[in-house]
């Protein structure tokens, strides 16, 4: 079942909700929750956007202590304070600001939220109001509102002297968030107290998102979750601290954003002479490490609920004769078809009942119905002990491969041979044969007699040990077993793979990603036109018998070592993932040497310090993608995004990450140490955070797997460290897929048109 674009969204039911909602199609804005701007003729402002309890953490982790997913009152500010500078109101802040109702979102259905900047009214005032679907798609609730304070921000900024409030307040070791534990459920990016210490009505402490959560502060103006700390700073101000009471915001009196709130923020929190047993008022200022204000309210008033179970009750379903009309054929589908939730619900429903009822392959049915017995059999039944070297790798080849007719020299790739498949291979004649070889030795040796010579090579007496223990039952491992030190193979260095060594062009040489092994090289490899010499670099230590690298640039030392030794200059480079950082230091080095490099493809490469980007920085570079590329480049992650989104339900997380794993392991990325070899990924995490990126003085392509890109700048952020030119180009399938078989023909084709473009002089 293939729903492309649509995949987890009904179709009928969006429109519905569209038209009954009055929203139109508008511009797209980066931010994590608003996503599109609609600008109206009389100069008012409406943002559409959307919560979900699901993924969306600032009301999954922000829930009652009945576990309703809910929008603190600081979200309510942000989404303020962003309509505000999207509308380019930068200098604008906000007064009498209400909170009138908690916004809600089910966990069972996303909720649509609508923030609305009005015109001018007769004496030039504006309110921003918050009104959200309550899930049902219907019409909208107000939840919020304030007015606008158009210059409140346009004064300099404010610097508070952090050591004189610190020496005032000198009770330390305050637990801030004991209270509102007591009541909600919240989660990590809470988690953000680094001390406090209480004074004279007033409180000052010290916030820092966990380092996961860092680079997620800017994607905010008022981050949600450091603003709610904050507020919990103002609540312990409070007169009562009975286990049965929950403040709650209901309003301020001021908001006023200087900057948007850094990762790292102290806070200032007094209570106002007006607070009362009934309403507790409270000023809060937040400012960077230096001091200086980015965030001041003024005001905030809190009411202390004597029953927190009934703070976050859905309100009943209304009538909502109010809402839009519809044509009758959309309403009818509507109301008698299958909604976005449920069809994920029914798809899984269909999957459990256990019959075949559903069936998705690329095989033919028939076939299926009818599996070939000869395979069964030569994969199911015992077959007697091998007496020769090539019966022994032939009876691995036909379990492993699930074939019966294997010539002596069938290719293993042509077979249907993938990385997994070679990782078993190599574990079998380690333990059946004795010999222990590198993951990349079926690049040299791909079919069962070139194979079979180098075992001979390693124990010229294995024909005699397994006539023997053809005949006696002994094992055919009674020889001392190779503890991977033999001789290095002539002609090349241990790191340096002859994947295809023939032809008369340039070779390309590609540097390993973070795992360490090039095994999925196989499928691009093998798709390339015959005439260019492809090497790998496999990482000193995946063998399992030798301590890895310990910096990149201890890396980059020895592939330049076996590279000058194998042929001198100039170069064609690459690296897939991580190793197109070991590639770009290689060129610094072989520069350093007087070498010359012609290029450097990176593929799906992104420097160090910048990695996976947060929900919040993926939505902003989609948008902006969105508007400077075009839809259709983006499409394939859209695409993805919304299987993702259906595959959330249908199959069971369990089984999705089951599938997904095996497809890693299949390509070669991932648990090649069960098998008896190593994973470097981890190992080479750490130390690619050691590594300082320099400039380098060189040209280069970035290669894009489609179903990613969108959620990184367009550059992957190379200009900052790449000073010669920059080609872009996007192959099919994601960070992990792009080498995959049914991408590799794509992917090959690309590759071809770039090697040949650097191939003959020099250029400078």
């Amino acid at each position: 079942m293939d729903y492309g674009v649509w995949a987890g969204t009904g179709m009928a039911a969006h429109a519905a909700r569209k038209i009954r909602l009055g929203i139109e199609d508008g511009a797209p804005i980066a931010h994590p929750v608003l996503t599109e701007m609609h600008t109206a003729r009389d100069g008012s402002f409406a943002f559409i956007g959307r919560l979900d309890a699901t993924h969306d953490w600032i009301v999954s982790e922000h829930r009652s202590e009945t576990d309703v997913a809910l929008l603190p009152g600081t979200g309510h500010v942000e989404l303020m304070l962003a309509t505000l500078q999207h509308s380019g109101f930068t200098h604008a802040g906000l007064r009498n600001v209400a909170l009138l109702e908690p916004l809600i979102v089910p966990d069972t259905t996303p909720v649509t939220v609508k923030v609305t900047l009005t015109a001018a009214d007769a004496k030039g005032t504006r309110s921003v109001r918050i009104d959200s679907d309550q899930g049902h798609g219907r019409a909208w609730h107000t939840h919020s509102e304030a007015e606008i304070s158009p210059d409140a921000a346009k004064r300099a900024v404010d610097i508070i002297d952090v050591e004189t409030i610190e020496r005032r307040c000198g009770i330390d070791g305050i637990d801030v968030l004991a209270g509102p534990r007591r009541h909600l459920h919240l989660g990590a990016h809470w988690n953000s107290v680094l001390d406090a210490s209480l004074g004279d009505a007033e409180i000052v402490g010290h916030l820092m998102l966990g380092d996961a959560f860092t680079s997620d502060a800017d994607a905010w103006v008022a981050h949600p979750a450091l603003l709610d700390v904050a507020t919990a700073f103002g609540v312990y101000l409070g007169a009562s601290n009975h286990e049965r009471v929950l403040y709650v915001p209901v309003g301020y009196d001021a908001i006023t954003s200087f900057a948007p709130l850094p990762a790292g923020v102290v806070v200032h929190a007094v209570r106002q002479t007006s607070s009362t047993d009934q309403i507790l008022r409270v000023d809060l200022t937040l400012a960077d490490a230096a001091g200086r204000i980015a965030l001041r309210v003024r005001g905030l008033s809190l009411r202390p609920m004597r029953d927190p179970g009934n703070f976050a009750i859905m309100p009943p379903n209304e009538d909502h004769a109010g809402s839009r009309a519809m044509a009758p054929l959309l309403e009818l589908a509507e109301e008698l078809g299958i909604r976005e939730a449920e069809g994920a619900l029914l798809v899984e429903r269909l999957l459990a009942t256990g019959k075949p009822r559903l069936i998705a392959s690329s095989v033919d049915l028939d076939s299926l119905r009818d599996p070939d017995p000869d395979v069964d059999a030569a994969v199911g039944d015992a077959a007697p002990k091998a007496a020769t070297m090539v019966e022994a790798l032939t009876t691995m080849w036909r379990e492993l491969l699930g074939i019966t007719e294997i010539d002596a020299d069938d290719d293993f790739f042509d077979l249907g041979g993938h990385s997994l498949i070679a990782i078993r291979l190599m574990t079998r004649i380690h333990r059946e044969l004795g010999v222990r070889f590198q993951l990349a030795t079926l690049f040299e040796a791909p079919t069962i007699n070139k194979l079979a010579e180098l075992v001979r090579t390693e124990r010229p007496e294995i024909d005699a040990t397994l006539a023997l223990a053809a005949s006696t039952g002994a094992p055919a491992t009674a020889a001392p077993v190779s503890n991977g030190n033999s001789p290095k193979r002539a002609g090349h260095s241990s790191s340096l793979v002859p994947i295809r060594p023939a032809g008369t062009k340039e070779p390309f040489f590609l540097v390993h990603g973070a795992g360490g092994n090039v095994l999925y090289l196989w499928s691009m490899v093998r798709a390339l036109p015959e005439g260019r010499p492809v090497y790998g670099f496999q990482a000193h230590g995946v063998d399992g018998q030798d301590q890895p690298d310990q910096t990149i640039e201890a890396m980059a030392e020895r592939y330049v070592a076996a590279l000058r030794s194998f042929k001198p200059g100039p170069y064609l480079l690459g690296g897939y993932s991580g190793g197109g950082i070991i590639a770009l230091e290689m060129v610094r080095q072989l520069q350093a040497l007087g070498e010359q490099v012609r290029t450097v493809v990176l593929f799906d490469s992104i420097p160090a310090q910048f990695g996976f980007p947060t929900n919040g920085r993926q939505a902003r570079y989609v948008a902006k993608n969105l508007v400077t590329a075009g839809p259709k480049p983006v499409l394939p992650y859209l695409d993805e995004l919304a299987r993702r989104t259906f595959r959330k339900f249908v199959p069971s997380p369990a089984a999705r990450e089951a599938a997904r794993h095996e497809q890693a392991k299949e390509m070669g990325y991932t648990d090649v140490s069960e098998f008896g070899f190593v994973d470097l990924e981890d190992y080479f995490a750490t130390v690619v955070q050691r590594y300082v990126m320099p400039r380098y003085d060189t040209d280069a392509v970035l290669m894009k797997a489609d179903e990613v890109w969108p959620i990184h700048p367009h550059d992957y952020y190379w200009k900052r460290y790449v000073t010669g030119r920059i080609d872009v180009v996007t192959v099919p399938g994601n960070h992990n897929t792009m080498f995959a078989t049914d991408n590799a023909m794509v992917l090959a084709e690309k590759l071809v048109g770039i090697l040949d473009a650097y191939d003959g002089p020099v250029i400078s």
